[in-house]
């Protein structure tokens, strides 16, 4: 039997928070309250991400429901016109994930670093 040799390993990991059963947020729902963060209404932040404004607005209203409270809310117009700002939860929830993605992040490339260590190990063997 012939053995494939790997030389480009990589650990992939898609992690996402839970609440009630519901997905509460993940990357994409992360992106979407980063969007909105930076944009200041739902509709640019979706146009930004490339997601139509009723895709957006799901994905708001299922984590609003999640959480029992809201993550965004409305901004009365004004000169500037109206828009969408993050609540301290909102704030809250994108912090706590930023910073679960940190520590997965730490974890992915140390132990990715340790398979590929492993697998140089056993392809060294084998040659």
């Amino acid at each position: 039997m012939r053995r494939m040799k790997c030389h480009e390993i990589s650990l992939k990991i898609k992690a996402w928070v839970e609440c009630r059963g519901f997905a509460l947020i993940g990357s994409g729902r992360g992106a979407l309250l980063d969007a909105i963060e930076e944009h200041g209404s739902i509709s640019a932040a979706a146009k930004s991400l490339g997601l139509s404004y009723a895709t957006a607005w799901h994905r708001l209203d299922s984590m609003n429901k999640a959480m029992g409270a809201p993550l965004v809310e409305p901004r009365s117009g004004g000169k500037g016109g109206g828009g969408t700002n993050l609540t301290e939860r909102g704030r809250a929830v994108i912090k706590a994930f930023g910073f679960m993605q940190e520590r997965i992040e730490e974890f992915r490339m140390e132990t990715e670093k340790g398979i590929k260590a492993i697998i140089a190990d056993r392809n060294d063997q084998h040659e």
